[in-house]
């Protein structure tokens, strides 16, 4: 090898040896003198052939077989006598590191503190291991097993808990009850149930199954889209009334009550602005009108231009002499405008038609959940099945199908 041939020596003594016809052969020779290093490490059973090339440079004698034991002895008798001198280092000491750990409860690195790091925490593990009052190798490792057995279960339980929860949710979008899976399955539904509410996926689940009913405000024709809140069509309306110059008072407070008119204007007429003409907020502005109506004449309903109002109520308003105007339309009937003024969008109102299955009525109201008015709904229960009629119908009366 290239390491043999770098020392002229080993091949001078190697030719030595070869030249001598007492001794006989090395097996770990090569054909031209030099040392092959892994079967010198084999035949000395040295672990590796770097470990015979550094005895070599030791000045381990690997061609003098006869010397090799004694030097190998002499070397582990070295390194052993420099450890029982690096174990036995702190023997004065010894004792009152095993006071400090067993009667003040001293932890490692605070007993190396004490001593001003001499010994070190590694060196007081081993001097208290040696004096059998702390866990020794066997016990770490034991303990080392005892943990990876542990997390090991651990892990093969949330394993299978996550595995059950993705079934019972896989179910739950298909139709299936965590209950019945579980029945099916023989898992306990309790357990699944505590882990299931709080999975993100089964929040997210909950929300997309909730039936989301459209917001009247982005597709009714009774809302405005352009003014969502009423104090923006206000604001509006405000500039108008200051650009015609016209003197005000807004949310003005009616004398010897508590309501509040959105604008009082000089010659007493009251403006009143409105962002929905649905049916709850109209039936409000013809409260607010009667009330309006002991305070002066001239009242007018402002309501954005993108907008529907029912037939029915616009004829109630206009009855109670009531103008109604829009955004646009508001300063000419202010500036006294005798052009006739575009009115208001009106809609025919939708006509709804019931005729009760019962008792054939067409003026009461309609119960809430079926085709049967409020007063037959609660005797349901107690009817009798017509054949001819095909319908449930109260004993002792006659049925009159719907027109």
């Amino acid at each position: 090898m290239a390491v043999a041939s770098r020392k002229p020596s080993s091949l001078v003594d190697t030719r030595i040896i070869r030249r001598s016809d007492n001794l006989e052969r090395l097996p770990f020779l090569k054909k031209n003198g030099t040392i092959h290093w892994k079967k010198c490490a084999f035949h000395y059973g040295a672990a590796s052939a770097a470990t015979a090339r550094e005895w070599y440079r030791c000045g381990a004698p690997i061609l003098s077989p006869q010397k090799m034991p004694q030097w190998l002895r002499t070397r582990d008798d070295a390194r052993l006598k420099k450890i029982s001198v690096a174990n036995f280092r702190y023997v004065d000491k010894e004792e009152e590191i095993v006071r400090l750990y067993r009667l003040e409860h001293m932890g490692l690195r605070a007993i190396s503190r004490y001593f001003s790091g001499r010994p070190t925490g590694p060196g007081i593990r081993a001097i208290l291991i040696r004096r059998g009052v702390y866990r020794g190798e066997d016990a770490v490792d034991r303990q080392l097993l005892q943990s990876k057995e542990r997390r090991r279960r651990i892990v093969i339980r949330e394993k299978e808990m996550r595995h059950r929860i993705a079934v019972c949710l896989w179910g739950l979008r298909k139709g299936t009850a965590v209950e019945t899976r579980c029945r099916q399955q023989g898992w306990n539904a309790k357990s699944i149930w505590n882990d299931l509410g709080r999975r993100k996926s089964y929040r997210r689940f909950v929300v997309r199954r909730k039936r989301k009913w459209p917001d009247k405000r982005a597709v009714g024709k009774q809302y405005s889209r352009s003014y969502i809140a009423e104090s923006r069509f206000q604001d509006f309306i405000e500039s108008i009334l200051q650009s015609l110059h016209l003197k005000y008072i807004r949310e003005c407070r009616l004398e010897g009550s508590r309501t509040r008119v959105d604008f009082k204007l000089a010659d007493g007429s009251f403006v009143e602005c409105k962002v929905a003409v649905n049916s709850g907020q109209t039936y409000e502005f013809i409260g607010q009108a009667f009330h309006y109506r002991k305070f002066t004449d001239k009242i007018i309903l402002c309501v954005p231009a993108d907008i529907e109002m029912r037939k029915d109520l616009h004829a109630l308003i206009a009855e109670i002499g009531v103008v109604v105007c829009t955004e646009f339309t508001l300063a000419q009937y202010l500036g006294g405008s005798s052009l006739q003024l575009p009115s208001i969008q009106v809609s025919i109102p939708r006509v709804t038609r019931f005729v009760c299955k019962c008792c054939g009525s067409p003026e009461r109201r309609r119960h809430r959940m079926n085709s049967y008015c409020v007063d037959c709904a609660p005797r349901i229960s107690s009817m009798r099945f017509d054949q001819r009629l095909d319908r449930w119908i109260s004993n002792g009366l006659i049925a009159i199908s719907p027109l």
